[in-house]
């Protein structure tokens, strides 16, 4: 569909479905369109913000992807006004990809909100979500209750070297043991090339850990595809989780640089992060789409498209070949859009087979002499030597005759 602003923002809603936000559109009241990845060209649904002059659907997340029901979360901020709004919207997805029903709206709008508030969103759970204030450089982390109403909400996470845009992309990506990590892409006025903060959490969401990922960092990276050459990259541009693609238990984090058309897919150490090892454990470089010249403004937003089946519970039922949706945002020669991006994953490794009991000895391996006697215990007495055999009966003698 041809929205003003069209693919600002993506989120998996699950059973194939995508909320695509198009915040410029519909006189800058902004629309989030839900289309299915089989049939992109046409809505499935529509919402529709409410507050002339705000951008809704600068942001989304979802917090539940249920087969035939999704909770999405879509940010709100107001330019002209100091603060802005997050709505809560349940969605009914009916089967077919081709109707989406709303069936509750709630908002989410702390007074004491900054300005900026809403521009983007991140949702651990049914009962977390994280919000950028990009005009105040923080991101917040609240906690909800059943209704979807905040009930609680972390200090402002911010970097210790203030960027001017830190807090324009979120993601939560699960790590070892199921650790969550808040990512934070930022950007430096004075380099432009972006970085992504990772904050480790606990079950409070205070943070016990903390790390920062560049270009410098990324493997894949260098030397930089060469669609680059000319063009400032914004490393973090967009930021997304993916289902464990190598079957380490670990979520893999996918990284949109705008500027040179590029995503790229991080496997990341699992905190704690001490500084003095790689943050990233290996990485590598999505494809162009079609194999040419990628947008510049593509890696404006990602998601992950979730299959029918229930991935996200049972990642090794998960496809060999992953979805990704990448967004571009509009540039004087390449049009603004969405595209998916086809990842293949490595077979699953073997699985070992169960151990022998007792382990069988390779032939030819020599035997093991006895175990000296141990100095805390009586020696065994020899056993003694074997009866000698019974002498053998006389045979009967014959009967007189």
């Amino acid at each position: 569909p041809r929205l003003l602003g069209y693919a600002a923002s993506l989120a998996s809603l699950g059973s194939g479905f995508i909320a695509v936000g198009a915040p410029r559109h519909n006189g800058k009241t902004g629309v989030v369109d839900i289309a299915h990845s089989s049939r992109l060209r046409s809505s499935a649904g529509r919402l529709f913000g409410e507050n002339p002059g705000c951008l809704f659907g600068s942001a989304v997340a979802a917090l539940v992807q249920w087969p035939r029901r999704a909770v999405v979360a879509i940010g709100e901020p107001c330019p002209e006004e100091p603060t802005g709004r997050v709505s809560i919207v349940e969605l009914e997805l009916r089967a077919g990809g081709t109707v989406v029903a709303e069936k509750n709206r709630v908002v989410l709008q702390p007074v004491a909100a900054g300005g900026g508030f809403g521009c983007s969103l991140a949702a651990l759970g049914e009962d977390r979500l994280a919000v950028g204030l990009c005009a105040g450089q923080q991101v917040l982390i609240f906690r909800l209750n059943a209704s979807h109403a905040a009930t609680s909400a972390t200090p402002p996470l911010q970097p210790v070297s203030r960027p001017y845009s830190f807090g324009a992309s979120l993601a939560f990506v699960r790590l070892g043991g199921g650790v969550p990590a808040l990512a934070v892409g930022g950007r430096r006025l004075s380099f432009g090339e972006g970085t992504v903060w990772l904050f480790a959490l606990n079950s409070s969401d205070a943070v016990v850990s903390t790390a920062a990922v560049d270009m410098n960092s990324v493997e894949a990276a260098r030397p930089m595809p060469p669609q680059s050459s000319g063009r400032s990259p914004h490393f973090g541009s967009s930021l997304a989780a993916m289902l464990d693609a190598n079957y380490d238990g670990r979520e893999e984090l996918l990284v949109g640089v705008e500027g040179i058309g590029a995503v790229f897919v991080l496997d990341l150490q699992s905190p704690p992060w001490d500084g003095t090892g790689a943050v990233v454990r290996s990485s590598a470089l999505l494809p162009p789409p079609d194999g040419g010249d990628a947008s510049p403004g593509l890696g404006s937003s990602l998601a992950e498209v979730l299959p029918e089946t229930d991935a996200a519970a049972n990642p090794l039922a998960a496809p060999a070949v992953r979805t990704v949706a990448v967004g571009a945002k509009d540039t004087p020669v390449f049009p603004g859009g969405l595209v998916l991006t086809l990842v293949a994953r490595p077979p699953a490794p073997p699985t070992s087979p169960a151990p022998l009991y007792p382990p069988a000895v390779p032939e030819g391996t020599p035997t093991r002499p006895p175990p000296p006697p141990s100095p805390l215990l009586p020696p065994t007495p020899p056993s003694p030597p074997p009866l000698p055999p019974l002498p053998s009966s006389p045979p009967p003698s014959p009967p007189p005759s």
